[in-house]
């Protein structure tokens, strides 16, 4: 990835060359190849460099070239780097610049020069009284004072002295060490590396261990980098109950010296000393550690337009969420909802590489195919309805067609399926290697990212392992619905992530970025309806009617159908519907396909939102067989685009694409028949929206009727009054007086042998009861099971 970055432009001329260049004979001249040279023959040609390892081996390079050469990173330039007095320099300091020492030994070198070059400006004034015999210590105790003072100002630095102002000095040397610094500096051509003090190399750096302890402490030491991950200490006292118990008895009998115990930090340094990568390897296995001692880099850097690369991957969420079906949540009791089944969803996201914007998202049960190429499709489709859905501020306005695509080698990418999408959406793709994530970087820290600021807000983590989670139960804890999480991850990609500024993008955001790389090169168009019905739409098989084809209760009718149902008659035709579209629908005749388009009012209509509409229609107009019309579909899916819960499941990316099987499911269910004109008059009136338009009048003047008292107040009213009840027809028939309770109805002929009207059932007698006892339009309570 291409790394844009706020750096000041390159100053002109500040890696231009002169047009000659002229070297010394001990100069090393490093050109891209990466041999040194020393220059061996130079002319108003060119030059002749001869290389150091081997004296046969000459270059010509002329004067142009070498230009080219030295604006290059690569060349270097050392004037008299194979002079004889450098090299002794080189040899005594260990270092071929001063600037590699620390800074005390660097002051300290400045010191001795400074000493040197006043000692000998004062013996060439002063050659009498200043001389290199007895009175050498005197004159370096006037060097010193003098070199002291100039230090001092040049510490001062212009300011006003005061007392108590930190300086660095150094105590003067003896005659003899003064002495030996003249002689080394005049004898290495007055560098001054070779004034560097041999303090640093100083110190026994010989084994004092015995050989047989040396052996003992490394085999100990190799034993700290197992699998069973021991520590130094415990290493420490098997190694000395191994030394009094077992070495030490047997030398005694061999006659030899008993062996010390070897300390904690010479076991501790021993195993200092072994290879990183090699304790790790033995420890956590080799596979661990090769993925943290793997290299990794910035990417491919000639990813320079938006949507060139793209990632994709899943994930599976680490939280426990609660799955419920649409519109039931707010139904439940406390109780039923602690019973319903926690998931854990799988997360597939697609990122740009350039850009580092998601594209796509989807939750789904597990990674899957179905998941797979519903990834791609909203990567390719404009999502605006899910950041309207969401409440996000920002457009989620980016989407279009990618120009390679990389995913790793699981079932639900390698797979015919995707890669026959993939071809027909003319787009390159790319499975690294299993086992190197790395290669995959962007998309794994994205989910990274969602975990550490989005999943970790929410109760009911699963955690990375069983030691971070503890004692945490998430079942218990989970209280987040798989549409709260799906809004929540809309809503923080469109308005956070895409805002933030990303150093990797030298502080330009996501969005920004995207905007301004499309501008300057433009993204390939997403595909039009056809396209996607073609690539992500669903196989069906229909019976060509007279009425054209139909699906979803939708008429698909067209002039070349008809002509088609002529010819063949009513045959079974394959048919291609894209759910996300129901405005047309693709019906295979012979080897083509024809696109037959269903009414205007289904243009842009997704089988989801029809589905949910006419479901609301069917409950609210069971009593009714009327044909429905245009605009009361029209009005139905208005009023469930309003509703929350179809706006929640139009912005759910954690609803799974509705499945084939689902789609005939739900057509089943369907019994209104949407009966729509074969083809539309541009010039009739529109349609009323009244539903009582073709209802039968009725006479207003008719007299009012009488409202009837209820059957319980008549026989009140008779009983008070005394009036004698005639016996009816059913009361004749019957053989037995009511067995009702006093204050009830009275028996007509009292003394009759009583018997049963009606043979029921205890079972079905106690139904009745519980029935009658419970009151008028009460529901039974939703439950998890329901």
């Amino acid at each position: 990835m291409v790394k844009v970055r706020n750096i000041p432009g390159p100053i002109h001329g500040a890696l231009g060359q002169p047009e000659r260049m002229r070297f010394g004979d001990d100069d090393r001249i490093i050109l891209a190849d990466d041999i040194d040279y020393r220059p061996f023959f130079t002319n108003d040609d060119g030059h002749i460099l001869q290389a150091k390892h081997d004296l046969k081996i000459k270059r010509e390079i002329s004067h142009a070239e070498m230009r080219v050469e030295a604006s290059k990173a690569s060349f270097r330039h050392d004037r008299h780097y194979y002079a004889t007095g450098a090299m002794k320099a080189r040899l005594r300091a260990g270092v071929a610049d001063l600037k590699e020492l620390p800074f005390e030994e660097r002051q300290s070198i400045m010191w001795k020069e400074d000493l040197i070059r006043e000692f000998e400006r004062l013996e060439n004034l002063y050659p009498k009284t200043v001389t290199r015999g007895a009175p050498l210590k005197k004159v370096i105790t006037r060097l010193d004072k003098i070199i002291r003072l100039r230090h001092s100002r040049i510490a001062d630095n212009g300011r006003r002295s005061y007392a108590g102002r930190l300086k660095m000095f150094f105590d003067p040397p003896g005659p003899k060490a003064f002495l030996e610094w003249v002689n080394a500096y005049v004898d290495a051509d007055r560098d001054p590396l070779v004034l560097r003090s041999r303090k640093y190399k100083s110190g026994n750096f010989d084994e004092r261990l015995a050989e047989d302890l040396v052996t003992i402490v490394a085999n100990y030491a190799r034993r700290f980098a197992s699998r069973n991950k021991p520590s130094v200490n415990g290493l420490r006292c098997s190694m000395k109950a191994e030394i009094e118990k077992v070495i030490n008895p047997k030398r005694k009998k061999e006659g030899k010296p008993p062996l010390g115990i070897p300390s904690y930090g010479r076991l501790k340094r021993e195993i200092d000393d072994m290879d990183w990568f090699e304790k790790l390897a033995g420890r956590e296995g080799p596979d661990e550690a090769l993925r943290q001692a793997r290299a990794y880099g910035d990417g491919i850097v000639d990813v320079l337009r938006p949507l060139q690369q793209v990632e994709i991957d899943h994930w599976n969420v680490g939280l426990r969420t609660i799955l419920t079906k649409t519109g039931v949540w707010t139904r439940l009791n406390r109780p039923s909802r602690r019973k319903l089944q926690k998931v854990r969803m799988v997360l597939g996201a697609a990122i740009c590489r350039r850009t580092h914007c998601v594209l796509a998202m989807t939750l789904s049960r597990t990674a899957s195919v179905e998941s797979a190429v519903r990834l791609i499709e909203m990567a390719v489709s404009d999502k605006k309805r899910f950041a309207d859905a969401a409440n996000c501020q920002t457009p989620y306005d980016i989407y279009g067609i990618m120009e390679m695509i990389f995913f790793d080698g699981g079932p639900a990418f390698n797979n015919s399926e995707i890669r026959s999408v993939l071809r027909d959406l003319k787009v390159d793709f790319e499975i690294p290697p299993g086992g190197l994530p790395h290669f995959r970087g962007m998309i794994e820290r994205l989910f990274r990212t969602l975990d550490q600021r989005v999943i970790s807000w929410f109760e009911g983590r699963t955690f990375s392992d069983v030691v971070a989670k503890g004692d945490y139960d998430p079942d218990a804890r989970a209280g987040t619905r798989v549409e709260e999480l799906g809004q929540v991850l809309v809503r923080y990609v469109v308005d956070r992530h895409h805002n933030t500024p990303l150093k990797a993008l030298g502080g330009e955001t996501p969005r920004e970025c995207y905007l301004r790389l499309t501008k300057k090169h433009g993204v390939l168009p997403p595909p039009d309806s056809h396209k996607l019905r073609n690539v992500f739409g669903i196989d069906l098989k229909r019976v060509l009617t007279s009425g054209g084809i139909r699906f979803l209760n939708i008429q698909y009718r067209s002039r070349a159908l008809h002509e088609h149902r002529v010819k063949v008659g009513g045959v079974e035709m394959e048919c291609r519907v894209h759910p996300a579209n129901l405005g047309a629908i693709s019906v295979k005749i012979g080897t083509a396909w024809l696109t037959v388009k269903a009414p205007p009012e289904f243009d842009g209509v997704d089988a989801e939102t029809w589905i949910a509409a006419e479901a609301a229609m069917r409950k609210k107009m069971a009593h009714t067989e009327k044909t429905i019309t245009g605009p009361i579909i029209n009005a139905a899916i208005m009023e469930i685009e309003r509703t929350s819960e179809i706006g929640r499941k139009r912005a759910q990316i954690d609803d799974s694409p509705i499945r084939r099987k689902a789609l005939l499911a739900a057509e089943m269910q369907m019994r209104i028949f949407a009966d729509y004109p074969d083809e539309l008059d541009e010039t009739a009136p529109e349609p009323s929206v009244d539903v009582y338009e073709s209802a039968i009048p009725v006479a207003s003047d008719l007299p009012p009727v009488r409202r009837r008292r209820k059957a319980a107040k008549r026989t009140k009213a008779r009983r008070r009054a005394g009036a004698k009840r005639k016996p009816t027809k059913s009361t004749r028939a019957s053989s037995a007086p009511s067995q009702r309770p006093a204050g009830g109805r009275k028996p007509s002929k009292p003394g009759r042998t009583p018997t049963p009207t009606s043979k029921r059932s205890p079972t079905r007698q106690a139904g009745l009861k519980r029935a009658r006892g419970r009151r008028p339009g009460l529901k039974r309570g939703w439950t998890a099971k329901d």
